[in-house]
């Protein structure tokens, strides 16, 4: 009698962790505060800027064989700064940054890529999303400032200062104060 042994070859794993350290599923289309990939809300020309891992969970080396190894399709108010390492061995990860600056009043989408040496994960994909945060405020007719998010039905009256609240992620909130005069 005999026996057939046969053995699949080492292979690499890609895994894309989130801000938090928690896994982001590939190919999501739903951007999340959690893990980073929505960014909230911004100033116009301010600049917000998370950090996302690659990591190797495979038992050979993985690469990221994309140029650049991360890519933003969308929105150009995206960047990815500095672009990782492309070699990761198994077990290690490697860091990249992507930087959300607004530069007008309105949401912003993306999603970013990384193709690599996986062939049962590239390419990986997921989305992002960044808000605006200074509205355009305006004097109506009635009286009444408002803004084009519409914080608050009917808007806030002249003189009155505002102060909004804005999670934008897990440990830290904005606050933004606007006097009203006219």
């Amino acid at each position: 009698n005999r026996v057939l042994l046969s053995q699949t070859p080492p292979a690499p794993i890609i895994n894309v962790l989130g801000t938090n350290g928690v896994l982001i599923a590939m190919n999501t289309n739903s951007p999340s505060l959690a893990l980073g990939t929505d960014f909230g809300y911004g100033a116009v020309g301010s600049s917000v800027a998370n950090t996302f891992s690659v990591s190797n969970a495979g038992m050979a080396t993985l690469t990221l064989t994309g140029a650049p190894a991360v890519q933003i399709t969308g929105s150009a108010d995206f960047s990815v700064n500095p672009q990782p390492g492309t070699t990761i061995t198994s077990g290690n990860s490697v860091t990249f940054s992507i930087v959300f600056t607004p530069t007008a009043n309105i949401s912003r989408t993306g999603v970013v890529t990384i193709v690599s040496d996986d062939a049962a994960h590239t390419p990986y994909s997921f989305a992002i999303r960044g808000g605006q945060l200074n509205g355009i405020w305006t004097n109506d007719a009635a009286g009444y400032w408002s803004d084009s998010f519409n914080w608050l039905d009917g808007g806030v009256a002249q003189g009155a200062t505002y102060t909004a609240y804005f999670v934008t992620n897990i440990t830290a909130a904005r606050t933004v104060t606007n006097n009203m005069t006219n």
